[in-house]
């Protein structure tokens, strides 16, 4: 040890270039998952390995401040091999490779990780952190100190900072690299792992456009209440009771990696996975819809149908549901429709923590949000997540809710990854031919899946069929699945393109175009009647203005960064008081026999925990009538209150309580 730290020891600044070269070597085999592709890399795309190297080595060269300098470039090491790794497993599962994003959203990623990890991979991980940390405490007492030369480490430093900033001028002016990242994927592996995940980290929210000042946001927004896309005035909605009345339900229901298979190049089934929603967008308006991601990102494509913004506009990989809108409310479909007398119910058959929902919606607007731990007769497919089926339910149920007209937006998860690679479910019926052989066992089961989910549709529909109001259902993939297809393998030619389809019970126009996922919910109100809501009325009356883009930008920082010109200053959106569920979970009476609980009430489901006093007690679930508190002492004047938890321990919701006499 003392031989190879004297070695070093004389060789410094060779030493950490060395380190950072082979680091980012190895960051980039694992991010390409080949060694070979790796070393094309550095060979072909020499400018930007080097590029990344020296990224690198700025964060090392901090080493050289500190009298633990080997320990601290040791720990700066372990990090970057640290993200390297687990950018692999990301992409091994999904399409989107590993963003600094994703660490705010780590809690949700756990709560999913057996789906994608078995047990013993799990354990594997684990043992590979324990054997980190010990080797760091190791090297901690083992690891020499040594007083560090200030000024020739902040020159060296300072030197390097200053190279790196020089040259990432040069190559951002002769594009070598991008701070604009369309496709992640793609991104990555043009501009190295180290880069892209370093803006994943510092580019956040939307930039002040140059031209940005009150007098631009004047000129837009006059030019929205001027025209709409025929030259003529932009009308307001008659707002009174009885115009509202005649204002059709409106529903969402946003289909997990759901798309048309029929559009991959020379595959072939042995049946139609999806011919409910292939008859579907033959009949009513339909077109392609361009979502924001591939693979994951399902918060992604909801954000930008909830809100009618771009994300192209905000940072690197970000979710506005983990930055943003942890801040501040912004204008929705939701805030549009309650002033017109709307009510609005979110529905997801998976956790409501999951990208903090369960927080978030209230910024959005919704007046409900009935997640997984609210629903009662879920079922499941073999990799564990529930089945759609349980939507219709629970979308009836919202419609039903309310007097008024409703604004329901359901977000399935049946069609979600991981699909597994060899048959585990020995019923499915549906296979196809001309898919490798290496992915033929996973893709026969996401078909399947989205047979079941095809289904539903169906079903849905025939529902709707006899509801006695008038009904828009919008129904859209969220983006393609997580698997490795590429725009070649598609007849449309664009791993971002989903479809939509608007089917209706009020005779509307067929109209087929197609869309991007932020212009959906603009195209639906206006096909309606519905033009209130600033952005509402940009997508309408711009779309064919050449500096739409550039306009749209412009009005997303005013309203989420800027002054907020657009509403005169004030933001006009207060957070909602979000309902998770539908119904209140009461408590009828309560019952002690032999220190078990016997808790009468309705609407229970298997999240219900009993709490005394704020307590909470080991529960058993026995129907949505019935809990049990087992080995308990109650008594008088104690309040018993039941608490819907989240598998991650997340408190959504606590019932009123019942005081025992």
């Amino acid at each position: 040890m003392k031989n190879i730290l004297k070695w070093f020891e004389k060789r410094q600044v060779i030493s950490l270039i060395t380190l950072s070269f082979l680091l980012n070597l190895i960051i980039e085999m694992l991010s390409r998952k080949s060694m070979i592709l790796g070393l094309k890399h550095m060979v072909f795309d020499t400018h930007v390995f080097l590029y990344n190297t020296l990224l690198i080595l700025g964060t090392l060269s901090i080493s050289f401040l500190f009298k633990r300098r080997y320990f601290v470039a040791l720990i700066v090491s372990t990090v970057w091999l640290g993200l390297g790794i687990g950018n692999r497993v990301v992409i091994s599962y999904r399409t989107t490779p590993l963003g600094a994003i994703d660490f705010k959203i780590l809690k949700s990623a756990i709560s999913i990780m057996p789906v994608y990890l078995s047990l013993i991979e799990i354990i594997l991980i684990i043992a590979v952190v324990v054997l980190a940390i010990a080797l760091i405490v190791y090297a901690w007492f083992k690891i020499p100190k040594k007083q560090p030369k200030y000024v020739v480490s902040i020159v060296s430093i300072s030197s390097t900072i200053l190279t790196f900033t020089l040259i990432t001028i040069l190559f951002l002016s002769r594009n070598y690299i991008s701070t604009s990242f369309k496709n992640l994927a793609d991104s990555y592996k043009n501009f190295g792992f180290a880069y892209c995940f370093s803006c994943t980290m510092f580019d956040r929210g939307i930039d002040r456009p140059k031209d940005y000042s009150k007098d631009t946001i004047d000129e837009i927004l006059t030019e929205i209440e001027d025209s709409d896309e025929n030259g003529g005035p932009v009308k307001e909605p008659d707002k009174l009771p009885e115009e509202q009345n005649k204002s059709p339900n409106i529903v969402f229901l946003q289909l997990e990696s759901f798309f048309d298979v029929n559009h991959m190049k020379g595959i072939s089934y042995s049946e139609d996975p999806i011919p409910v929603f292939r008859h579907l967008k033959n009949k009513y308006s339909s077109g392609f819809l361009t979502v924001p991601s591939v693979g994951a990102g399902t918060a992604n494509t909801e954000f930008e149908v909830i809100t009618g913004m771009s994300l192209e506009f905000f940072g690197a990989g970000e979710y506005p549901y983990t930055t943003i809108l942890k801040q501040s409310t912004c204008e929705t479909i939701n805030y549009n429709l309650k002033e017109l007398g709307y009510k609005t119910h979110a529905i997801h058959n998976h956790t409501g923590t999951f990208y903090d929902r369960n927080i978030v919606y209230s910024q959005l607007g919704f007046d409900t949000f009935t997640s997984l731990e609210y629903m009662s007769n879920v079922e499941y497919n073999l990799m564990g997540w529930a089945k759609d089926n349980v939507l219709t339910y629970e979308i009836m149920k919202a419609l039903k809710s309310t007097e008024e007209r409703d604004h329901v937006y359901a977000i399935s998860v049946q069609g979600h990854g991981k699909y597994p690679n060899e048959i585990i479910d020995t019923e499915q019926t549906i296979t196809a031919e001309g898919v490798s052989e290496d992915m033929k066992n996973s893709f026969e089961y996401f078909i399947n899946q989205i047979n079941d989910m095809d289904k539903v549709i169906g079903a849905l529909i025939s529902t709707l069929e006899s509801f006695d109001e008038p009904i828009v259902l919008v129904m859209f993939g969220d983006h393609l699945p997580a698997f490795d297809i590429k725009d070649e393998d598609l007849e449309n030619n664009d791993i971002f393109q989903t479809e939509y389809i608007i089917w209706d019970n009020i005779g509307l126009e067929t109209e087929d175009k197609d869309l991007n996922s932020f212009q959906l919910t603009s195209t639906v109100l206006n096909k309606v009647g519905i033009t209130n809501g600033v952005l509402t009325k940009f997508h309408k009356s711009n779309v064919a203005n050449e500096n739409y883009m550039s306009e749209l930008e412009m009005l997303e920082h005013d309203m989420l960064y800027g002054e907020k010109v657009i509403y005169n200053g004030v933001n006009p959106y207060e957070p909602t008081q979000l309902k998770m569920g539908i119904n209140d979970i009461t408590i009828n009476a309560v019952s002690v026999i032999e220190r078990s609980a016997y808790i009468i009430g309705g609407d229970f489901t298997k999240w219900s925990n009993v709490c005394i006093n704020g307590k909470k007690q080991t529960t058993k679930f026995i129907d949505k009538n019935i809990l049990i508190a087992e080995k308990v002492d109650i008594k008088p004047g104690d309040i018993i209150t039941i608490s819907q938890i989240a598998d991650d321990k997340t408190t959504l919701s606590v019932s009123e309580g019942y005081v025992i006499e």
